[in-house]
């Protein structure tokens, strides 16, 4: 068995545990990162990077780097509702789309240059506490095991992980019965699509926003009711062509042709309740501290800017002496104070969007009030 010790443990290796390995590297805290899966690798995601996200790679120096790997400029937004009334509005800030393996790979990549070590694919098989911190234990793909131990770790494993249930964290046993389902498509089956567009289409129990992430491709990604859907996640597509004209009038006939090809990433039961922000000592940050709408297109943004409230947090308690209580309770706060609201606002807004009744009506009043869709889409962002 091989045996480490560092500063901090980050586990998961997405944006949220890269960029808080890279911010605590250039602090000069030795810090690695557990990383289950090779790259690059898919994971469901709109693939939307918003404002905030560009804000936090500039604070990394990273974003000339960022701009050589071509993301797909985002410029607008529109909804198009069942009942054929559209929303639209132009972004008042700069946006990107990127596919994740692109991105995710590209942080990861840049964390090593930074110093940091990485475990790559090895899963993190047991965490426990002890009085100097935690003890580590991995298994890589070809069995060997790896022992860390680490004064403070970093949980950044995504929406659910194993170590959910281990921790007893309070949201595992919820049910939410919303399913998220993601694949690409080459833009040859799209009629008189926007690449520089994020278009969601609605129906009742579904919304499927599609934007485009390079010259070929454009990603198809939607949430859904599983209540109210049976089918399989190919002939949800074809069940929202039948609720949404607009929907249907977006892809040409070949697409039918293809959709047994495509190769579909995917989660059950995501839940957007409250999570705990620190179990046992551990920081949760990215998805596993808070799952925000997909509707906000925020997701990734709030990665990068909890890993930078939390590094901050981290830092400035460590370099005062702080025990991981006063830390955590810092992070509790900084946390709640950037993005509870917004949280709240767009978990509002999904309701209002798988509600049809409610969705018609607001959307109505939307249309006669304009300023009303510019004043939510302020609500879901970053100051």
């Amino acid at each position: 068995m091989s045996e480490y010790k560092f500063d901090v443990a980050v586990i998961g290796g997405g944006p949220a545990g890269s960029s808080s390995a890279i911010h605590l590297a250039l602090a000069g805290i030795e810090v690695c990162i557990f990383e289950r899966k090779n790259f690059p690798r898919e994971v469901l995601c709109g693939e939307f990077l918003s404002k905030e996200v560009g804000e936090e790679i500039k604070k990394l120096n990273l974003f000339d780097k960022f701009l050589l790997l071509n993301p797909q400029k985002i410029k607008s937004f529109s909804l198009k509702n069942n009942n054929l009334k559209e929303l639209s509005i132009n972004f008042q800030f700069e946006a990107f789309s990127l596919r994740r393996s692109v991105f995710d790979s590209f942080l990861l990549e840049e964390a090593k240059i930074s110093g940091v070590k990485i475990f790559q694919p090895v899963e993190i098989k047991s965490v426990l506490k002890n009085k100097d911190g935690y003890a580590l234990e991995g298994k890589k793909g070809n069995g060997e095991r790896i022992s860390v131990k680490s004064k403070f770790i970093i949980a950044a494993y995504g929406k659910q992980n194993i170590l959910d249930k281990n921790l007893h964290r309070k949201f595992v046993d919820q049910k939410s019965n919303l399913n998220g389902i993601k694949f690409h498509i080459d833009k040859k089956y799209l009629n008189n699509f926007n690449s520089e567009e994020i278009q969601l289409y609605v129906g009742n129990g579904i919304y499927c926003g599609i934007n485009s992430v390079n010259k070929v491709d454009a990603t198809v990604c939607f949430l859904y009711n599983k209540k109210e859907f049976v089918s399989s996640p190919r002939l949800q597509i074809s069940e929202l062509m039948k609720k949404n004209k607009k929907f249907s009038e977006l892809f040409n006939t070949g697409l039918n042709s293809i959709l047994d090809e495509l190769k579909i990433y995917g989660t059950g039961n995501i839940y957007f309740g409250k999570r705990e922000l620190v179990k046992d000592g551990i920081f949760m940050v990215g998805d596993s501290a808070g799952v925000i709408a997909p509707l906000a297109g925020d997701g990734i943004g709030m990665a990068l800017q909890g890993s930078s409230i939390l590094c901050e947090t981290l830092i400035s308690g460590i370099r005062k002496n702080y025990n991981i209580d006063v830390i955590g309770g810092n992070y509790i706060d900084n946390w709640n104070k950037n993005f509870s609201k917004r949280v709240i606002t767009a978990r509002i807004i999904q309701w209002i969007i798988f509600n049809n009744k409610f969705r018609n009506s607001c959307i109505a009043l939307v249309k006669n009030i304009p300023g009303l869709l510019r004043l939510f889409v302020k609500l879901t962002r970053g100051n």
